[in-house]
């Protein structure tokens, strides 16, 4: 699988910390694809709340990954 530019770069800089940062960060945007398939006209409420929760914490790591580049 291809790397976008923020992944090669974070991967560069921190070979310990940040690989296991992206990796999470990708299983959870894998997870999400996953819900969305499952989702129908109805009775779907609960996965839609899934996703919602899942798409903020990505936010939040990305944030997170962010943060600490600035800080370089």
């Amino acid at each position: 699988m291809p790397h976008d530019s923020l992944e090669i770069e974070l991967l560069a800089e921190r070979p310990v910390y940040y690989p296991d940062i992206v990796s999470h960060l990708r299983f959870l945007e894998r997870e999400i694809e996953i819900i969305k398939s499952r989702f129908e006209d109805q009775e779907t409420g609960r996965l839609r709340t899934a996703v919602n929760v899942l798409e903020e914490r990505v936010k939040e790591i990305e944030t997170q990954i962010r943060e600490t580049l600035a800080r370089k």
